[in-house]
């Protein structure tokens, strides 16, 4: 991605968290990744991204972050399915 766009993006996975996942796991946290990535740049005008996968117990959390302009989900409800894709 970032060959495509002028974005820094920074990446922080907990070595606990990263184990915890399985397969199938891995590849929807990637797809989540892929997705809220790209939306930031291409809707957001992100200029940094910053992606984390934590562990606390039993639970991994994964958390995409960015500097952009941001959006109010209710004026765009119905116009998308990128958050309902998230789910």
């Amino acid at each position: 991605m970032q060959a495509l766009w002028p974005v820094k993006i920074g990446v922080h996975v907990e070595p606990a968290a990263g184990v915890a996942l399985t397969a199938a796991q891995e590849v929807h946290a990637l797809q989540i990744v892929r997705e809220c990535s790209s939306n930031a740049m291409r809707h957001g005008a992100a200029s940094q991204v910053e992606i984390s996968l934590t562990r606390a117990g039993a639970t991994a959390t994964l958390e995409v972050r960015d500097n952009g302009q941001g959006f109010d989900p209710a004026l765009r409800a119905g116009t998308g399915s990128g958050l309902g894709n998230l789910g």
